[in-house]
């Protein structure tokens, strides 16, 4: 298996884009390793992108003193980490073209960084996907996260009563019970007013001895409602008794 790999252009700007915040501007990726570490080049040197760590440090000053490293035992254990590459061949794991290894749970969520943890997944969704992960435990560390907790009991709700059912009237049951938010007026269609305690209404000078009568009351007949109030009016026809036949000229006439 190449220890070395190169993707297109797109593929390091997606991956790289959630990794602004550790300062890889001005820095041109060329190639990673197997696990998605990234060598970018600059005008300082080459850099080396850890994803394991989430770490950008400057580590050569040339592209020779960088493959010399690299090919060295130490350096291929250190940056390539070839002794799990070469286990996961022989278990059968292949990285396709797009490709790298990555662990599951990852090391910086208390993972273990062996074979048997092994997966393989996009480069660039994974490259993305590390730098997100590492910049959001940086602002909040594992072990400060907030752990999810059971919600304390709300002494303050009372539990609503079963809703009554009118068996002889279901149309015109109450659809609601009563939650204690509203003054219980009685069934719907009970116009009487609440009992409140008070006696009479305030006087507050404006309309002395005011006192508001209901919707539904009718208003007091004066003597000048009465004197207005028209006499019935007479049937001028003449009254025809049951046990009588009409006469035509009074069928005529009606």
């Amino acid at each position: 298996m190449q220890m070395l790999r190169t993707f297109a252009k797109d593929a390091f700007r997606f991956g790289l884009a959630s990794w602004r915040w550790l300062g890889i501007s001005g820095k041109t990726p060329r190639f990673t390793t197997c696990f998605g570490d990234v060598f970018l080049e600059s005008l300082e040197g080459w850099w080396f992108l850890d994803t394991m760590e989430g770490t950008l440090e400057l580590r050569w000053t040339t592209a020779v003193d960088m493959y010399a490293e690299l090919e060295a035992p130490e350096g291929r254990a250190t940056y390539l980490m070839d002794d799990i590459v070469r286990e996961a061949e022989q278990r059968g794991l292949r990285l396709g073209r797009k490709d790298v290894f990555t662990f599951n749970p990852h090391p910086a969520l208390g993972g273990e960084m062996t074979a048997d943890r092994l997966t393989t997944m996009r480069f660039s969704l994974a490259l993305n996907w590390a730098g997100t992960m590492h910049e959001q435990l940086r602002q909040e560390p594992l072990h400060s996260a907030a752990q999810p907790q059971a919600p304390s009991a709300t002494h303050w709700v009372v539990e609503a009563p079963p809703v009554r059912v009118d068996t002889a009237h279901p149309a015109y049951a109450e659809p609601h019970p009563p939650t204690g938010s509203f003054a219980i007026t009685g069934p719907y269609g009970d116009r009487s007013r609440v009992a409140t305690g008070a006696h009479h209404m305030a006087d507050t000078g404006t309309f002395p001895h005011y006192a508001p009568q209901t919707a539904y009351d009718p208003p007091p007949m004066t003597g000048q409602h009465l004197a207005a109030t028209p006499a019935p009016r007479e049937d001028p026809r003449p009254y025809v008794q049951s046990a009588e036949p009409p006469a035509w000229d009074d069928i005529w006439r009606r």
